[in-house]
This record gives structure tokens, sequence and C-alpha cells, in this order.
């Protein structure tokens, strides 16, 4: 860590400490509604982005201590979203929308048995059933050294279950590589399908070669899965205008917790450490999803 970063961070837990002080309040572990009163204090004269960075500096104390953190509640996450509003001169801050099972369902309905389409059924299975962050499955760029490829996927076990190996994650990136296992029976026979068009097809499949690749050979990137998911959630009707993002790993959390898998088994699968995952339990979903991983 910066030398910069760690000054910044030790003010931050300063500026809160003291103002547990003031109040009479038990600073560490701090109560959920003391960092709520310190959210609506922050929230007269800072920005909301601000409020978090504040409340990452006061988490990772309470990580370094081994305490536990509350700062990962739903009020607090709903504080957050109005601090998020008001900065906005009061419009609403549009949802991310949560592609769960129930939604890639209605959506494989409407492809076909093309290539490209064998393509999108299998990552749109794969990453709702493996609880996937989207840039996990399709990155930004072609050189990005978070590519999925070819030597990343084990297959060996299908149509019964397949792992894909993470060689890099958001939340460990110079850590150990995650094989994370998926065996949704929609998801096994998605990837069976499309690893079977793809070894039937000119494209690459070499170890090096990308795992998600469309029919010209080149990988799939997160503009082009964007857009296909927002012209799928349009013929589906719903409006893909009024989401600001998709999220393929709230889908995935909200498929479970409909299923009424318990919250550890959901945390486990979804390689959370914290609560966090609460809130993508949260996120907007199309009407009566039915979680069918």
């Amino acid at each position: 860590m910066a030398d910069n970063t760690r000054r910044v961070q030790a003010f931050q837990v300063h500026r809160f400490l003291r103002f547990a002080h003031e109040l009479g309040l038990q600073p560490l572990p701090a109560e959920e509604s003391t960092l709520c009163l310190w959210v609506a204090r922050l929230a007269e004269s800072v920005k909301p982005n601000t409020i978090k960075a504040y409340l990452d500096s006061i988490r990772s104390v309470h990580v370094d201590l081994g305490i536990p953190w509350a700062g990962s509640s739903r009020r607090i996450a709903r504080m957050l979203a109005g601090a998020a509003r008001e900065c906005s001169g009061g419009a609403r801050v549009p949802p991310r929308i949560a592609i769960t099972a129930e939604i890639v369902s209605r959506a494989c309905l409407l492809l076909t048995s093309s290539f490209d389409h064998l393509l999108l059924k299998a990552v749109m299975w794969t990453a709702t059933a493996g609880l996937f962050r989207i840039g996990e499955i399709a990155p930004l760029a072609a050189d990005s050294d978070r590519l999925l490829l070819f030597s990343d996927i084990s297959a060996s076990l299908l149509p019964q279950s397949f792992s894909i190996t993470l060689r890099h994650s958001k939340t460990d990136r110079f850590g150990p590589s995650h094989p994370i296992s998926i065996s949704s029976p929609s998801a096994c026979r998605a990837m069976s399908s499309y690893l079977q068009a793809r070894f039937s097809s000119t494209t690459a499949h070499t170890s090096s070669s990308p795992l998600f690749a469309l029919s010209d050979g080149s990988p799939l990137l997160r503009p082009t899965l964007i857009a296909s998911m927002k012209k799928l959630l349009n013929c589906l009707g719903i409006d893909a205008s009024q989401y600001r993002a998709i999220s393929f790993r709230a889908g995935g959390a909200s498929s479970l917790a409909a299923r009424g898998v318990d919250v550890l088994s959901i945390k486990r699968a979804g390689r959370w450490r914290s609560s966090a995952f609460e809130r993508y339990i949260d996120e907007p979903v199309a009407p009566n999803p039915t979680g069918l991983l």
C-alpha cells in the first residue's frame, strides 16, 4: 500500500474514532447504529464515494484486529444509496438488474442453435450458476490477464459438472488460482453444447485460446456481452434502459435464496468474505423469479 494511501486511511480512522468518542459510543468494534450515525454525519459534507472510502478504512481496522464488521448491512447500503440520490439532486440512481436463472431460462428460449447463440447460452448459465462477476467472464480487452482460456476449464466430468479456474479475482488479485465448480444441470448442458460446437468449428481451441470466443474466433468481451444481454432483456419485456448495469452474480445469489439455500452456503458459493453478499439478494429481478439453477 502506498504511503499516501496509508496516511489517508489513518486520517479517516482518526476522524471516526474522535466522532465516536464525542458521542460516547464504542468505536471498536463499531456497531451498526454507530456506523449509521457516522454515515449521516459524513453525508452532510462529503460525496458518497468518499463515504465509502471512510467505511473501507474503518473496515480495514476491523479486519486487522480480527473483530466483527457491521458495515455491510442492508441498512447502511440503503443509507449510501440515499446519499447518492441526494448528491445527484434527488434523482434516483438506476439499479442493477439481477440476471437470475429464471431470466436466463426465458432468454435461452429466444436463442437458436447457431454458434454464437450456443456461446451466449453457455456464458449466461455459467455466469449465473457460478456467481461470476461480469468482468471475470468477459473482460474489457482481449489482452486482459483476466481473459479465460481453454486451459482454465476442466470439463472431463461433463455432463455432470465442470470447473473454471480464475487466475485472478477482484478480492485476491495476486493470490492463488480459484477453481469454481459448477454442477447446475442447465449450465452443464449449455456448456456441453457450446464445447461440442467449438470443437466442430474452425475456431481455435488450444490451451491458450479464449474459452469464450465468437464464431470469428475473437474473444467475447464485456461490451459485446452487455449489448447482447440488453437486446435479450428488451425482447423479454424488461426495459434494459432502466438499469445501470446487469449482474449475473446478484442473479445467482437471488436464485439460490429463492430456492431456500442458507446464507452460509450462498456466501461460500459466491466466494464472499463478508456479509456484503446480502445486498445482492435485494437486487431488482424479473417478476416471479423461480431460481431454476
